[in-house]
């Protein structure tokens, strides 16, 4: 298959993709390296294992609050150099709770003061049912009953003090949950974090609750998300959105958002600007994050890879921003644990998990946010919790005496790198220059066929070899093309042979071809294609012409009747019934590439004059009248030769126009056709097709004011007698 060389890439656009791939590793390779989990608080070990979540206080950038499963809540102060953990005096559970802590969720206007929410939070726990509580507002599955139930999830609200003291503190129950089992449920609460007072949905909560074995065929136990406004509004605990999609639907709890979650892991808000929550869960033994569309959508699935506690985590910090909008987990990768980022794919909207740095830790480990948006990680084994940092920032707030020496470090590293770059692109050049040049490629080609000398088997070969690259026996030939700029022109094979139409098709196609100015860049390919008895073809490149530069040593002229004899030996070889008896010679028509000058033969008049006075038919009055005729067409084509050869030292496209003037003009100057056949090797065979192409030459050129009227007119009458 011929390559096109028109289409290549500019410098420029090239130079543009190698630098920007060259800082994209090069990005990638720093972010890598910057990037790490440093450790900044331990706690304690009898309630290392017991923590359930972390949540920072945005007013204190080092304090958090950290929920433990017997219901006890701390703050964490990390700003100091050993940190320090206090306990708040009040339990969210009492002792006739007898369960644990499930979750808990704090109000987005939790550290906004003179709001509505601030220094409150919610928390779910699983406790045993109480049927004496008759105002308990509770949801239950619309096929089951109340005297069904086993297990009760209580919601309730907590209003802090100004201080943070769980002493003096008013707590209300918000709603309950019936379940039909004693197995401890998985809860998730949380709120939109990226919803602010102004917005429609601002302050609802949604209440996450995995599916419960065996009652699935129930919409709230086959793992479901509810939707509330968990505030009192007037005798009622909560009220439901009148934008959750079941609130007409009698068969679903109107406090469902969306359902058929099976073993429900973690949702998440992956962005600001898209409302739609991902969802972690695992369905039919599949493991995999949906968008929570009506329908579920799936957005990822994983394959083969551990996934640490089910917990997707957006990243919106400010420490690594080449993380920034992307959605973290923790996986195993290559037998250790990995922090993996899922973003979607650059050339498709599928996702994919790209490796970001190593934890060197034991799984498993809980991921949270900070103040400020960025990643913590807490192992539960050990009790430490870590912060993800960019090693390079903190080294510059650290360290600044050092600073400039890292600056030098960087410039240095810059400088070979643009040093390295320009050196494999002007490689690169020269490489790609050689393999993509016009003469690399013919020298690649097969350029030259021979028979055995039995007519048995072909010969292929490439430049410059003695020793065929290719053999190929007649008898696994399938068919022959004869091809031009890669259109096939004449196709033959075992049922079709060789014609003389196709012979006068194949001239002409390439005269016409031949009258096409070669600009820069425009290509001329003449090729013989084989192919075999298993369709594998063979392309043997007989002509290659780019511009003004001909790469096969062949001539134009001498190449399409080499490709047309190669058609008729080969043809009567494959289909020897129906190759026809040849009718033209290839001797017919002549070499044009070379110059006009040395076609004497042609143009030689004293030979005419002999040829002339030897001729048998001549008679002594015929020759003495020819003496003069013969000095004035001398005169007359040396005129025309003169005029031509003017011409050919113009254009080289005009000098073939000129060559096929002449040559058919001086095929019918001498009354003794006989003679000059003698001598030049041409005879009266020129069909009427090719003195008509000549005559439509001699007008172009004559418009051309290539040929003054007098030469125009001696050409054209010449020409007509051919045609009688």
């Amino acid at each position: 298959m011929w390559v096109n060389f028109n289409d290549t890439v500019s410098m420029n656009t090239l130079r543009i993709i190698i630098f920007l791939a060259f800082y994209f590793l090069l990005v990638a390779w720093s972010s890598s390296a910057e990037l790490s989990f440093k450790p900044f608080a331990t706690l304690p070990k009898h309630i290392a294992e017991q923590v359930i979540a972390i949540y920072p206080i945005s007013k204190y950038y080092q304090h958090f609050i950290v929920a433990s499963a017997s219901g006890e809540l701390f703050i964490l102060n990390a700003s100091k150099r050993q940190p320090e953990l206090t306990p708040l005096n009040h339990k969210l559970l009492t002792e006739k709770d007898n369960s644990r802590l499930l979750a808990i969720a704090l109000h987005p206007n939790f550290d906004t003061r003179e709001q509505n929410g601030y220094h409150k939070f919610y928390s779910a726990h699983q406790a045993a049912i109480d049927q004496a509580n008759t105002k308990a507002s509770r949801i239950v599955g619309r096929q089951f009953n109340k005297d069904s139930l086993e297990q009760d999830i209580v919601l309730k609200e907590w209003q802090l003090s100004d201080s943070i003291d769980l002493e003096e503190v008013t707590v209300r129950e918000v709603l309950r949950i019936g379940l039909p089992t004693s197995t401890t449920a998985k809860v998730q609460l949380a709120f939109n974090p990226y919803h602010r007072a102004w917005d429609d949905n601002f302050g609802l909560l949604y209440i996450g609750l995995s599916a419960i074995k065996g009652f699935a065929t129930s919409p709230l136990y086959s793992g479901s998300i509810l939707r509330i406004k968990p505030e009192q509004f007037g005798l009622k605990p909560y009220t439901v959105p009148p934008t959750n999609p079941y609130v007409e639907n009698a068969e679903v709890n109107q406090e469902i958002f969306r359902f058929k979650l099976s073993q429900l892991g973690h949702f998440t808000w992956p962005d600001r600007v898209n409302e739609t929550l991902w969802i972690d869960h695992q369905d039919e033994q599949t493991h995999k994050i949906s968008r929570a569309s009506n329908p579920l959508s799936t957005v990822f699935r994983y394959k083969n890879l551990e996934i640490s506690d089910f917990q997707i985590l957006p990243y919106y910090g400010n420490q690594a921003d080449q993380l920034f909008g992307s959605t973290l987990v923790v996986s195993v990768h290559q037998d250790q644990p990995y922090l993996v980022s899922l973003t979607k794919h650059a050339s498709s909207s599928d996702y994919q998990l790209t490796p970001i740095i190593p934890l060197g830790v034991e799984l498993p480990v809980k991921l949270f946010h900070d103040a400020v948006g960025g990643v913590l990680m807490y192992q539960p084994s050990t009790g430490i919790l870590s912060r993800l940092v960019n090693n390079l920032a903190d080294s510059k707030e650290t360290l600044v005496t050092d600073s400039n020496t890292g600056l030098d470090k960087l410039i240095v590293f810059l400088i070979m790198l643009s040093l390295t770059s320009w050196g494999l692109w002007h490689t690169y050049r020269r490489i790609n220059k050689r393999r993509f040049s016009v003469t690399s490629f013919y020298q690649q080609q097969f350029n030259h066929l021979e028979l055995s000398s039995d007519h048995s088997v072909i010969h292929l070969f490439k430049p410059h070899q003695s020793v065929p690259s290719k053999s190929l026996a007649i008898g696994n030939l399938a068919g022959i093309k004869l091809l031009i700029n890669n259109i096939s022109v004449v196709e033959l094979s075992i049922q079709q042979g060789m014609t003389n139409d196709f012979d006068n098709i194949w001239r002409q196609t390439c005269n016409v071809e031949k009258r096409e100015k070669m600009t820069d860049g425009k290509l001329r390919h003449i090729q013989l294609a084989i192919t075999d008895s298993e369709r594998q073809i063979y392309l043997v490149s007989l002509y290659l012409r780019k511009g003004d530069n001909r790469i096969s040593k062949a001539s134009y002229q001498a190449a399409l009747v080499n490709a047309v004899d190669w058609a008729w030996r080969l043809s009567a070889l494959l289909a020897p019934e129906t190759t026809e008896q040849r009718e033209t010679s290839s001797d017919v028509i002549i070499d044009k590439s070379r110059p006009i000058k040395t076609r004497k033969t042609f143009l030689n008049c004293s030979a005419l004059a002999k040829a002339k006075a030897s001729s048998p038919l001549s008679s002594e009055n015929t020759v003495n009248n020819s003496d003069n005729e013969n000095e004035e067409k001398c005169v007359e084509e040396s005129k025309v030769e003169a005029k031509t050869e003017q011409i050919a030292d113009t254009t080289h496209a005009q000098k073939a126009d000129v060559d096929d003037f002449h040559l058919f003009s001086t095929t019918n100057t001498t009354e003794e056709p006989g003679a000059l056949a003698e001598n030049s090797g041409l005879t009266r065979g020129q069909t009427d097709t090719q003195i008509i192409l000549a005559l439509e030459k001699l007008v172009s050129l004559k418009k051309q004011n290539y040929l003054t009227e007098e030469e125009f007119e001696q050409a054209k009458a010449k020409l007509l007698n051919g045609l009688m």
